[in-house]
């Protein structure tokens, strides 16, 4: 299965929702749809909802890859949970009561740290990027870069002449053949680039970044159903899970990490 249907997984198209045990799961950039995705995604519904100890098709989802499309939809379904990338889930989590009740376990998931990194040897801080043409993969929210990456020092729009790019490998190849000064990468990009461009340096690295959460809607689900449907999180990659976890590239899920995300919180909300 293509790394794009990943965890856009819990997602049904075109089915009606009556919220408590439905998802909505956003992620970004997977280039995935409901379509290519429904196979995969009837397998771990089906283990979900045995786990959690619910009828056999309780559970509906929607599929999403962006934060806009994220808020019409919960906004519309009301679900009980969510997958959603970490930036999207700071944006809403005081607006829509969100929990975390577990965290995604996997490279797709967990960028680790951001870094910047570079190819000319004069630049070796973020003053000497000042002004300077940078390109990434992960400004869908200045706002979470801004406060959780870069603890409020840095305002990517605003001090650097700022390039989105959906296409992971691009900043790398960008910054090696002197197209843009840095690149804002992820540590799975970082690692490719020892292989790709040995010749970029780090010149700075974000504190640990929270990954992906799996989240409850306190104000939609019912607390018998989140404390079903968190006792079994962790357990949803073993036996009768895990070959379709595998095929999603889920290693398991696993308990919030409370410490990096009290940390990023405190930053997001200065």
């Amino acid at each position: 299965m293509k790394r794009a249907i990943v965890f856009v997984t819990v997602a049904f198209s075109g089915v009606a929702f009556a919220g408590g045990r439905d998802f909505i799961v956003e992620h970004a950039g997977a280039g995935a749809n409901a379509a290519n995705a429904q196979p995969y995604i009837d397998q771990f519904l089906r283990v979900a909802e045995q786990a959690s100890g619910w009828p056999a098709n309780a559970a509906k989802g929607e599929w999403v890859d962006d934060a806009p499309s994220a808020e019409k939809a919960i906004t519309e379904k009301k679900p009980g949970f969510a997958i959603l990338d970490p930036e999207v889930y700071f944006e809403l989590r005081k607006r829509d009561a969100l929990e975390p009740i577990g965290v995604v376990r996997g490279k797709t998931f967990n960028k680790g740290h951001y870094s910047l990194v570079v190819k000319d040897p004069a630049f070796k801080t973020l003053a000497d990027l000042k002004g300077k043409k940078l390109i990434s993969n992960h400004l869908a929210s200045v706002k979470y870069i801004n406060k959780v990456a870069f603890d409020g020092k840095v305002d990517v729009a605003k001090d650097f002449a700022m390039t989105r790019t959906a296409q992971p490998s691009k900043p790398i190849k960008s910054v090696a053949k002197g197209e843009s000064d840095a690149a804002l990468i992820d540590d799975e990009q970082l690692a490719q680039m020892k292989e790709l461009a040995p010749d970029l340096k780090v010149i700075w690295t974000s504190p640990a970044l929270p990954p992906t959460p799996v989240v409850a809607f306190t104000k939609n689900v019912t607390p018998a159903d989140r404390a079903a449907f968190a006792k079994a999180l962790p357990k949803l990659c073993d036996d009768k899970g895990k070959a379709i976890c595998e095929s999603m590239f889920i290693d398991k899920f696993a308990p919030v990490d409370k410490a990096t995300f009290a940390d990023a919180t405190k930053r997001f909300d200065k």
